[in-house]
């Protein structure tokens, strides 16, 4: 009996992406703290704080940026699964 509430283990599988394991829930984490650090940069006033925000929110997007490009390196989900 399989509950509804029950997260499936495939969709939380790290893979390897470069020298970067990658999972759907480092990406969550990921683009919700952009979120939060765009939210941030929004309702600061302009000075120190805001500088150190957006040093980390541009942070932030460059590690995304790197995670998409190595994740576009990697082969269709289906040839990742096949053996060769």
């Amino acid at each position: 009996m399989s509950d509804k509430n029950t997260v499936s283990p495939v969709s939380h599988k790290a893979e390897w992406t470069g020298n970067v394991a990658w999972s759907p829930m480092m990406d969550k984490r990921l683009t919700d703290r952009i979120r939060e650090l765009s939210a941030q940069a929004v309702s600061t006033p302009e000075g120190p704080e805001l500088e150190k925000i957006i040093r980390e929110l541009r942070d932030a997007l460059n590690e995304h940026i790197q995670r998409l490009r190595e994740r576009a390196l990697l082969p269709p989900e289906d040839e990742r699964r096949s053996p060769r």
